[in-house]
C-alpha cells in the first residue's frame, strides 16, 4: 500500500503525446460555444493586482490548460485587489478565492459575496452575501463545491454549498496590508462557545437559497487542518475528495450525507519529504477526468502535478511560477453536469392602471422561441401564484399580449390588483432560451400626440430567476467593528447597490423603487440617503438622531412600488446629495424607475447599481450615444449614470468614445478616442457645500469630491467631440460590473418635458448570440437596429436573421464591421431590404456574431433594437 501511495506522489514527466486530457474536442464555431465545449475548459482564478504592474494583466477569469500552462482570458475581474494607496500583501490579491459551478452558472465565492456568472458570456448575473441576516457570521464565509438541482437528484445530498468556513476577513486584511484580524467571534451549530479565528473541521452544508444564514454540520473530521482548497467534489465515484498538509482522503455520499473516508492517501513519501512542503489546493476535473494537486513551499515557486483518473502522477510543469511568487491559479472549477431543465424568468412588473397627470398605463407582453422547436411557456403572477396559463410558441415563432396582466386575470375586470409580476417558466435551451420582455407605456400626456395616437413607453426586460440581479448585500450596519478595527467599504466587493436620483433640476424627475417578493414570507428593504460618512460622523441626517435610513415591507408573493421622494422628509431630499444605498434581507428582483412629471416618460432600470473595479481590460460598453438631431424637429443627447468610484480618479471616469461610421465630427476621428471625464453632482452643489460646512463633515472642503455620478450630455464631454451638433457612436467605461451604469438617450419637448430610453453597459466581450422579441413592424412604430464591435482586433460578420410571428423566416443579411465601428439603421436597411417591404406583424430578430475560426476568433455580439414610436419620436430599447 505505501508503495502505491509513494507511486501517486512521485512527480514523472512525460511527453505531452503521451498523456492527453481530452483537449482535442472540436470547437463550436458560428453561435454559442456548445455545452460539450463549456464542460471542457478549467476555469481559474490567478494572482492579480493593481498595484503591481507585473501582475495588472493577470486579473480576470481564465481558461487554464495544466499541460502547457497556458491561459486564456475569458473576462476581466477583481477580487481584493486594491486598496486605497495600500500595496498588496505578500499572500498576493485573489487569495481567498473560491470557484464552483452550478446549473449553468460559474460561482465565484469569497467574502462577503457570491458572485454567480453566466457561463456562455461570463456577464454577472447577480450577487448576493454568504450569509443572510441576522449577520451571525460576520467576516466568514463558506466556500465550497455546489450541489445544484441536476446533482442532488443524482447523488441525493440536499441542495446547497459543501465545504469548510473561513475567517475571509482575516485573509482579505492581510493582503491589504493591516496584517491580518480575527471575524466576529461566532457560535457555530454544534459548539459550546463562539469561535473567532478558525474553524477547520467541520464540514458544513449552507442549505440553497437559505435566509437565515444557517449553517448544517455534514462531517468532523480529523485532523482538523482542512480548507476550502482542498475540497473537490467527484461525480463518478459520488463523494468528496477532502486534504490535509500531506494527505487526501475520499468520503462517499451515503444515505443523503458524507460518510467516512474509504481512501486516505499518505502524501508524505518523495519528492515531499520536505517538512516546509505542503498541499495547498485540490481540484478535479469530472468531464476531462484529472486531478490537479498544487504544492506550495515559502520563497520557493509553486508546484503543480497532474494525476490522471487513476491517481496516478503524469505531468509536473514545475516551471509555472515567476520569480518565486506565487503565480500558479488560486481557484479551479469545471462544470459537472448539464444546464438546467427549466428556464424561469420574471418580468418584474405588469400594470393596469392610471397614473399621474392624466397617464393610463398598461403592458404587453412580447416573446420570441429563438429555437427551431416549438416551446410550451408557463405563466403564473407573482401575487397568484397558485394559476398558471400556458402559451404555445411554434419553432421561431413569436407572440404579442397586449395589457398582459389582464389577460392573467388582473386588473379591474380581474381580481382587481393593478401591479404585479409575471414567472415565466419554459424548457431550457443552451444558447436558444425563450426571450420575454414587455412594454409598460400610457397615450402620450399632450393631447394633441395623444390624439393622433402617441404613446410614451419602456422596457421591462425579463430578469433571471425570481431573484433578478440581486446585488443588494444585506448589512446590520453601514459599517461594523471587528477587533478594535472597522470593516473598510473601499473594498470593490463591498459596494453597496447604489440608486442616483437626478436632482440637478428640482422637480424635474420623481423616483420609485420597485420590489418583487415571490417568497413566502415578507421581504425588508433599507434605504440609506448619502453615504455611511454621513452616518457615521453625524449621527444620521434628519436631525432627530436617527440615521438616514428609511425601510419598507414587501409582503409574501406581492409587488411593492415606493415612491422614494414620500418615503424621505424633505429636510433630507433637499440638503443631501440624492445617492441611495439599498439593502434587502434576501435576494430579490429590485427595479427603479425616474419619471419626468413634464411628459410621464419614465426610464426603466431592472437593476439597482453596482459598480465593480476594472482595468484597462474591463471595458463595458453601450453600443449607442449621441448628440445629434432626429426625425421632426427632435435633437437627442444621452446621459449616463454610474456608481463609479475609482480609488485613483475619484471623480473622473476612464472612458473611450468611437465616432460612427457616418460622423464627421470630433475632430475627424475614425478609431478611438480616450479621456478621462468629469461627471457632475445630482443636485446643486452650493447647497451641498453649504450643507456639509454646516455639520464639519470631513469632506466638506472637497466640493463633492466621489459624488459626481451623472455624466450629462456624455458625447460632448469629450473634448475632441464638444463642439459638434451632429455625431453618434459607441462608448466605453472602465468597469468590472455591467451593472455599474447606464444611459438614458432623450430629446426634450418645447414645454421642457423629455423623453427617451434606456440602454445598460454591455459586459465586456459582448455576447455570443442575441435574440431580440418585440419586434413589431406597422403604422405605429418603427424599428432601428444597432451593431457595434467591440473586438478591437478583429472584424466581425453580425449575420441578422429575421423570423415571422409563425416561425417562418424572411429575411437574412450579414453586416461587418471592422474594430469598434458602429451603426444604427432601419430594420430593413440592416437586413438588406427596402423600406416598407416587411408585412406588418411581429417578428423575432436573432443576431448571430459569425467566428473566424481561420483566425480563431470567437465573434461576439454588441446589439440593440429600438421599437420607435412614429408620432411622438419616444424609443423602447430591446437590449
Amino acid at each position: 500500500m505505501n508503495h502505491w501511495l509513494q507511486r501517486i506522489a512521485a512527480i514523472i514527466p512525460v511527453t505531452m503525446a503521451a498523456f492527453s486530457l481530452g483537449l482535442s474536442g472540436t470547437p463550436a464555431w458560428a453561435g454559442q460555444p456548445s455545452w460539450a465545449s463549456i464542460r471542457q475548459k478549467t476555469f481559474v482564478i490567478r494572482y492579480h493586482s493593481t498595484m503591481e504592474p507585473a501582475a495588472t494583466d493577470t486579473s480576470g477569469i481564465w481558461d487554464f490548460d495544466p499541460l502547457t500552462g497556458a491561459y486564456h482570458r475569458l473576462r476581466p475581474f477583481h477580487y481584493n485587489a486594491a486598496m486605497y494607496g495600500v500595496t498588496d500583501g505578500p499572500g498576493g490579491s485573489g487569495q481567498g478565492s473560491y470557484l464552483a459551478t452550478m446549473g449553468d452558472r460559474l460561482v465565484f465565492e469569497a467574502w462577503p459575496s457570491i458572485i454567480e456568472f453566466d457561463a456562455a458570456s461570463l456577464r454577472i448575473v447577480r450577487r448576493s452575501a454568504m450569509f443572510g441576516p441576522p449577520l451571525r457570521y460576520l467576516g466568514w464565509a463558506i466556500q465550497g463545491p455546489v450541489i445544484d438541482d441536476g446533482l442532488s437528484a443524482t447523488t441525493g445530498l440536499p441542495k446547497g454549498i459543501y465545504g469548510f468556513v473561513r475567517c475571509m476577513f482575516d485573509v482579505v486584511s492581510t493582503n491589504g496590508g493591516w496584517g491580518g484580524r480575527g471575524c466576529e467571534p461566532t457560535l457555530f451549530p454544534g459548539y459550546d462557545a463562539p469561535i473567532q479565528d478558525s474553524l477547520d473541521e467541520v464540514f458544513f452544508r449552507r442549505p440553497a437559497g437559505a435566509a437565515s444564514g444557517d449553517l448544517v454540520p455534514v462531517l468532523t473530521l480529523t485532523p482538523s487542518i482542512q480548507q476550502a482548497a482542498l475540497t473537490a467534489f467527484d461525480p463518478g465515484r459520488n463523494g468528496f475528495w477532502l486534504g490535509t498538509k500531506t494527505t487526501l482522503s475520499f468520503h462517499p455520499i451515503t444515505g443523503g450525507g458524507l460518510g467516512g473516508a474509504t481512501t486516505i492517501l499518505d502524501l508524505t513519501g518523495p519528492p515531499l519529504n520536505d517538512a516546509d512542503l505542503w498541499l495547498d489546493a485540490v481540484f478535479y476535473h469530472p468531464t476531462r477526468k484529472f486531478f490537479l494537486l498544487e504544492w506550495e513551499n515559502p520563497g520557493q515557486p509553486q508546484h503543480l502535478s497532474v494525476l490522471d483518473d487513476g491517481l496516478k502522477a503524469k505531468l509536473a510543469p514545475d516551471a509555472l511560477s515567476e520569480a518565486g511568487e506565487p503565480r500558479l491559479p488560486i481557484a479551479f472549477a469545471a462544470f459537472a453536469g448539464d444546464p438546467p431543465a427549466e428556464k424561469v424568468q420574471t418580468i418584474p412588473i405588469v400594470v393596469h392602471a392610471p397614473g399621474k397627470n392624466g397617464t393610463f398605463w398598461t403592458s404587453d407582453l412580447y416573446l420570441y422561441n429563438p429555437s427551431a422547436d416549438p416551446v410550451t411557456i408557463s405563466v403564473r403572477r407573482v401575487a397568484r401564484p397558485a394559476g398558471t396559463r400556458t402559451i404555445e410558441l411554434p419553432g421561431h415563432g413569436s407572440r404579442v399580449i397586449t395589457d398582459v396582466l389582464s389577460w392573467a386575470g388582473g386588473g379591474p375586470g380581474g381580481d382587481g390588483i393593478d401591479h404585479d409580476a409575471l414567472v415565466l417558466t419554459a424548457p431550457y435551451r443552451w444558447g436558444e432560451n425563450l426571450v420575454a420582455a414587455a412594454r409598460v407605456w400610457t397615450p402620450d400626456s399632450d393631447p394633441v400626440l395623444r390624439a393622433e395616437g402617441g404613446t410614451m413607453g419602456q422596457a421591462v426586460p425579463a430578469v433571471p430567476d425570481t431573484a433578478g440581479y440581486s446585488n443588494h448585500l444585506p448589512w446590520e450596519k453601514d459599517t461594523e467593528s471587528v477587533n478594535g478595527g472597522v470593516y473598510a467599504y473601499q473594498w470593490p466587493e463591498i459596494r453597496n447597490a447604489t440608486l442616483i436620483l437626478d436632482y440637478r433640476k428640482p422637480g424635474r424627475f420623481r423616483h420609485n423603487l420597485g420590489v418583487v417578493n415571490d417568497g413566502d414570507q415578507a421581504l425588508t428593504v433599507r434605504l440609506t440617503w448619502a453615504s455611511q460618512m454621513m452616518y457615521l460622523y453625524n449621527g444620521g441626517l434628519d436631525g432627530a438622531g436617527a440615521p438616514s435610513q428609511r425601510s419598507f415591507d414587501v409582503p409574501a408573493h406581492s409587488v411593492k412600488e415606493i415612491s422614494i421622494e414620500k418615503l424621505f422628509p424633505a429636510s433630507i431630499r433637499d440638503a443631501y446629495i440624492p445617492r441611495l444605498w439599498v439593502v434587502a434581507d434576501r435576494p430579490a428582483s429590485i427595479w427603479f424607475t425616474m419619471v419626468d412629471n413634464i411628459t410621464g416618460d419614465a426610464v426603466f432600470v431592472p437593476y439597482t447599481l453596482f459598480d465593480q473595479l476594472g482595468d484597462d481590460f474591463s471595458r463595458a460598453a453601450v453600443p449607442a450615444v449621441a448628440h445629434v438631431p432626429g426625425k421632426n424637429g427632435t435633437f437627442w443627447k444621452t446621459d449616463l449614470y454610474t456608481s463609479y468610484s475609482s480609488p485613483q480618479t475619484i471623480d473622473s471616469l476612464q472612458a473611450w468614445f468611437h465616432p460612427s461610421s457616418q460622423a464627421e465630427g470630433c475632430g475627424g476621428a475614425t478609431g478611438e478616442i480616450s479621456q478621462l471625464l468629469t461627471g457632475v453632482l445630482p443636485m446643486d452643489l452650493d447647497t451641498w457645500r453649504a450643507t456639509l460646512r454646516s455639520i464639519h463633515d470631513p469632506y466638506a472642503e472637497t466640493d463633492g469630491s466621489g459624488w459626481r455620478n451623472i455624466f450629462p450630455d456624455l458625447v460632448h464631454r469629450f473634448d475632441a467631440c464638444a463642439s459638434d451638433d451632429s455625431v453618434r457612436g459607441a462608448f466605453e467605461m472602465k468597469e468590472g460590473s455591467w451593472m455599474g451604469a447606464y444611459t438614458r438617450t432623450y430629446t426634450t419637448r418645447s414645454d421642457g418635458g423629455t423623453y427617451g430610453g434606456m440602454l445598460p453597459l454591455y459586459p465586456p466581450h459582448g455576447w455570443p448570440v442575441q435574440h431580440f422579441a418585440g419586434i413589431a413592424v406597422g403604422p405605429a412604430f418603427r424599428i432601428n437596429v444597432g451593431l457595434y464591435n467591440g473586438d478591437a482586433q478583429h472584424t466581425i460578420v453580425n449575420r441578422l436573421t429575421l423570423y415571422d410571428a409563425n416561425g417562418n423566416q424572411v429575411a437574412e443579411h450579414d453586416i461587418t464591421l471592422k474594430p469598434w465601428a458602429n451603426l444604427v439603421e432601419p430594420l430593413e436597411t440592416a437586413l438588406g431590404r427596402a423600406k416598407g417591404s416587411l408585412p406588418a406583424g411581429i417578428y423575432g430578430l436573432t443576431v448571430l456574431p459569425l467566428d473566424d475560426a481561420a483566425h480563431g476568433v470567437e465573434g461576439r455580439s454588441w446589439a440593440f433594437v429600438s421599437l420607435v414610436d412614429n408620432v411622438t419620436g419616444d424609443s423602447t430599447n430591446w437590449w
